[in-house]
């Protein structure tokens, strides 16, 4: 699972640079899947292709659609301009969507788009677009002393796949939010969970049972939703819990 799974700078380094905002793709070698070369993968010789966002709505679609075509391993997209991201996430971001489409083995009715689409921060608002965001929590070892450090990257899908991509109906769509707009709290709780340090809370109780298998993931966040919805709204992560 890709809660489990430690990624390290050796997974981000398919993307060289980045010229600013816009999608990448990575493809296997002797396909292109952008307009700017901007990495190479040694290992394989899987290629990142940059393209720019004109649109970044029209973007999104284009990507998702390049999912099915021939060679294409996975993709990722900047967030909004402020939060343009940096080639180093652009790349943990191609690692997580690799990642997560080989977890999977799921047919669409005919066919199952393999490549994962993702992002180190949510895009512009897509709901006038259709598309959904699902949360993916990750730990990431810089390779320093501090050791790993956790993170959210998102996956960017079409709302008639997400319920079978995340293997169940979601929360409705308050609770989602509610978990989106305390991810900082959950990430803060998820790292004192892997290093045995959780405050004597009912919030720090909860994310102790909910980690009790391993590291939290998305997917449990939405499941106990409703168990968090009440803790959340009285819980604030600060100094004094530390």
């Amino acid at each position: 699972m890709t809660a489990g799974r430690v990624f390290g700078p050796s997974d981000a380094a398919v993307v060289e640079w980045l010229p600013g905002r816009g999608s990448v793709v990575l493809a296997a070698e002797g396909h292109i899947g952008g307009e700017q070369r901007v990495g190479r993968r040694l290992a394989d010789g899987a290629v990142a292709w940059w393209s720019p966002f004109r649109d970044q709505r029209a973007a999104l679609g284009a990507v998702l659609g390049q999912r099915r075509l021939p060679g294409v391993l996975a993709a990722a997209v900047t967030g909004p301009a402020d939060a343009i991201g940096s080639a180093e996430a652009l790349g943990l971001a191609l690692a997580v969507a690799e990642h997560l489409a080989a977890e999977r083995d799921i047919d669409f009715n005919g066919g199952w788009a393999r490549a994962v689409v993702t992002c180190p921060a949510p895009p512009i608002d897509l709901q006038p677009a259709g598309y959904l965001l699902l949360p993916h929590l990750i730990s990431v070892d810089p390779a320093t002393p501090s050791g790993a450090l956790d993170r959210v990257m998102w996956e960017v899908l079409e709302p008639a796949v997400v319920e079978v991509v995340h293997g169940e109906r979601l929360p409705p769509p308050c609770l989602r939010e509610l978990i989106h707009h305390n991810l900082g709290t959950l990430l803060a709780l998820r790292t004192r969970a892997r290093t045995g340090h959780l405050p004597d809370s009912p919030l720090g109780r909860l994310i102790g049972e909910l980690s009790s298998d391993g590291p939290m993931s998305g997917h449990i966040l939405y499941r106990n939703a409703h168990r968090l919805a009440p803790l959340l709204g009285t819980h604030t992560y600060s100094s004094e819990t530390q």
